[in-house]
Parts: structure tokens; sequence; C-alpha cells
């Protein structure tokens, strides 16, 4: 239950540095409701025991370290998501921009970037809805830190392939059999 209560408390996190009035009405309904809102299912494309022994391993660099990578599954509207554990020796505040790359033009990833002002153990990135996923091919999501916005040279880089269980070519996502979203 903490895992999930956990991920909630991120994902609100995470659309509270994108859409601030949005936090506002989703902690009102928190609130009056008296129960949380469950968060959308994950479907993780990295390794973790007890999985496929092929999935991309989770990557660690000289600051961050990938804890889960993968996507969220709305049945619409998929999402990238990463959670990233961060070195306690990275002080804020710091810049932090993640590259998801787009199945649709590799070429021309999808960029999210944010200002961390705080000491964190740990952040999450998500990016949707993400179109042209295939169930099987991996796909690239890359962390960059700066010590400010416009820094030609990051402080750190963390690449982390996932693997998509998930087919988003056509109008409705397709999750690979046999399989479940937690």
């Amino acid at each position: 239950m903490r895992s999930r209560q956990r991920r909630l408390v991120l994902f609100l996190f995470d659309i509270m540095i994108r859409i601030p009035h949005l936090l506002v009405l989703a902690l009102a309904a928190f609130t009056c409701s008296g129960v949380a809102a469950k968060p959308p299912p994950v479907v993780s494309g990295v390794w973790k025991p007890g999985h496929n022994f092929t999935e991309p391993r989770p990557k660690s660099s000289k600051y961050m370290k990938t804890i889960d990578a993968g996507f969220l599954v709305s049945g619409t509207q998929e999402a990238y998501r990463a959670e990233i554990q961060v070195s306690p020796k990275l002080a804020p505040p710091y810049f932090v921009r993640a590259l998801f790359q787009n199945p649709l033009d590799p070429r021309k990833p999808f960029v999210e970037e944010t200002l961390v002002s705080e000491t964190m153990a740990q952040f999450s990135l998500t990016h949707g809805p993400v179109k042209g996923l295939q169930i099987s091919r991996d796909y690239r999501i890359t962390v960059e830190i700066f010590r400010q916005k416009g820094d030609a040279q990051a402080l750190d880089v963390l690449v982390q392939s996932v693997r998509s269980y998930l087919d988003t070519t056509g109008p409705v996502t397709k999750l690979k059999s046999k399989l479940r979203a937690d």
C-alpha cells in the first residue's frame, strides 16, 4: 500500500510542476473524498527480480540511479515514466532535462525540464501522451543534470532503455498478451 501512496504523491508532484492549478483541484478532491484517487497503472520496462531476464537493466551514473522506468497506462493517453534516485552528494539547486525517445520520429525527442531547488532523495519524470510505441521494442530516456538552465556542459547524464509492452500505434492501446499493469 505504501508503494501506491508514494506513486500517488510522485504523480501529484509531477502535476504540480507542470500545471499548478491542477494540483489545487486534485488536493481538493482528495481532501473532500477521504479516499485516495487511484493513480494510473504502471507497466515497468526495466528488469526487476522475477522479470524477463532480457529486459534492460536499471542504469546508474555519477549522481543518478534508475529505480524504475516504463509507462503509465490509461487506455488512451499512455505516458513515459521514470523514477530516479538522486545522490545526496548533489546539492540543489540544479536543472534537470529529460529526453524521451519519440517513437514516431527518434530525431525529435520529447523534452521535459525542471529546476530542482530542494534536496530530494528521488524524483519522477513523465511525458505523455506517447503514440507509436510498439510491443517488445526498447526506447531511450536520457536524463541530464546541469548546474543551471543554459549550461552547455552537463554535470551528469543517465541513459536508460525501457522495453515497451504497449502498442500505441492505433486508436486503442494494446497491452502485450498475458501481461497486466500494476
